[in-house]
């Protein structure tokens, strides 16, 4: 329970399905199964044997790097001049990325969504999965329409995982 507590995230409309946190889930399958371009970034990075690396491992590789090593910092100062790009890992600065895409899609709901939102306990990370599935029209579907989606977003998740 433990574990499965530290990969979930929070699930919306009291939905019983268990809702992975992608980033919290060990990749296994080996970089010969990516694109070439992965293997050869860790290898630029003077990682040794780069296509036995797993998925997993290259993102833990390439976002432990500060944001001005990665070649990133134009993009990063653009969007905090108050910071300093050796500070920041890539890691931090795409997960600042994430909270401020969802902070804006929170302040783009009109009243009317962001009460509905908040009235039947929509977790914002599964407000992009009902705007794409409904067209941003969400208001004018039922509560069991909106649930469905959402839940077979969760299970899309876990069928992932589990390799089916």
């Amino acid at each position: 329970q433990r574990v499965l507590a530290a990969v979930s995230l929070p699930r919306s409309m009291g939905i019983e399905t268990v809702n992975l946190d992608p980033d919290k889930i060990f990749e296994e399958r080996e970089l010969d199964d990516y694109p070439e371009a992965l293997a050869a970034e860790l290898t630029g990075m003077g990682v040794p044997n780069a296509n036995e690396r797993t998925y997993s491992e290259y993102r833990v590789l390439t976002e432990a790097r500060t944001v001005a090593r990665a070649g990133l910092a134009d993009d990063f100062l653009e969007r905090l001049p108050d910071e300093d790009p050796n500070e920041w890992t890539v890691g931090e600065y795409y997960a600042w990325q994430q909270s401020e895409l969802l902070e804006s899609r929170l302040a783009d709901l009109t009243e009317e969504e962001r009460k509905f939102v908040e009235e039947k306990d929509i977790q914002p990370e599964d407000l992009p999965v009902i705007q794409r599935e409904f067209y941003f029209d969400f208001l004018s579907h039922t509560d069991e329409e909106i649930k469905t989606v959402i839940e077979n977003n969760y299970l899309f998740a876990l069928a992932k995982v589990m390799g089916e």
